[in-house]
């Protein structure tokens, strides 16, 4: 008998695909493009970045899986325009691809937009001004953005063990006062009590000495940080850095830094991507009535 979840979630799939699929057989929509994403704030992101009457944004806010299954039922029902974009995580690391589906260029989207500008940004806008020299401003804040890079790529290592051994731990809110610690602008990393806490949450139980070495082994791969590091991780650790004694708004969360991350981000360097390109011969395979639109 099925959990009342997998019930729930089952009548949200027959929702949203059943929305889309009716949308879809009308004229109005049938000419364009569904591109599917992963989360609800990405529908804004991508719509204002790429304003465009041949592709429709939409998605289940449900994650990277369910783009992937969404995408393929969609085309298996004979529907001709349909992508998804998702998150790379790892598969540029394992050159992974999938049909239809457009991945990001880096780990994913938000590691895309971060800039040490908007790390400068965000200090001066949130940093206490009597508790630093202006002259010292910029050597504080590459120390922020290095230490925050520093500590999202031990995270990330672990993650990138667990995915390419299959060793299903769970990452999932994770807990990062049990690893992390903050004074002033400094933050400290543990990576065994890291481990520790990733064990304890995950029901698949590994040897913490295993992994230590593995962490070890594929730290020494020198793998870019662009595709280890996860910019949720990055962006909570900042605000975990922010309602500290640095900041004049202790009440910060993640949730404000990707939403000021978002806001900030400017949308000139998104035309230099390769995911930018890729949305592109999209636009220019639409339906002939929008060719007009686009030349003009």
């Amino acid at each position: 008998m099925k959990s009342l979840q997998a019930l729930v979630a089952e009548e949200q799939d027959t929702t949203w695909l059943g929305s889309i699929r009716m949308m879809f057989n009308s004229p109005k929509y049938s000419v364009k493009s569904l591109v599917i994403l992963e989360g609800k704030s990405d529908i804004g992101l991508y719509r204002a970045a790429m304003p465009c009457e041949s592709i429709y944004f939409d998605s289940p806010c449900d994650g990277k899986k369910k783009v992937l299954e969404y995408v393929d039922i969609l085309i298996k029902e004979g529907m001709g325009k349909v992508y998804g974009i998702c998150d790379a995580d790892f598969d540029h690391i394992r050159g992974v691809s999938y049909e239809n589906i457009y991945l990001t260029d880096f780990h994913d989207i938000e590691m895309m937009m971060l800039s040490r500008e908007f790390i400068r940004r965000f200090f001066f806008e949130y940093t206490l001004h009597h508790i630093y020299d202006s002259s010292a401003a910029e050597v504080l804040i590459d120390k922020i953005k290095d230490q925050v890079f520093n500590i999202c790529y031990l995270i990330g290592i672990l993650k990138w063990v667990s995915y390419d051994h299959r060793l299903m731990l769970n990452f999932k809110k994770l807990g990062y006062n049990c690893f992390v610690s903050v004074s002033g602008f400094e933050l400290s990393f543990d990576i065994e009590k890291y481990i520790d806490h990733v064990l304890i949450r995950s029901v698949n139980k590994v040897d913490k000495q295993y992994l230590l070495e593995l962490h070890e082994e594929y730290r020494k791969k020198d793998a870019d940080l662009v595709h280890i590091c996860n910019g949720h991780d990055f962006t909570y650790l900042l605000g975990l850095l922010y309602r500290g004694e640095i900041s004049n708004d202790t009440e910060i969360n993640q949730n404000r830094v990707e939403r000021s991350l978002r806001l900030t981000y400017d949308l000139s360097h998104f035309c230099n991507t390769q995911l930018y390109s890729n949305i592109q011969n999209i636009r220019s395979s639409s339906a002939p009535e929008f060719q007009g639109i686009l030349a003009s």
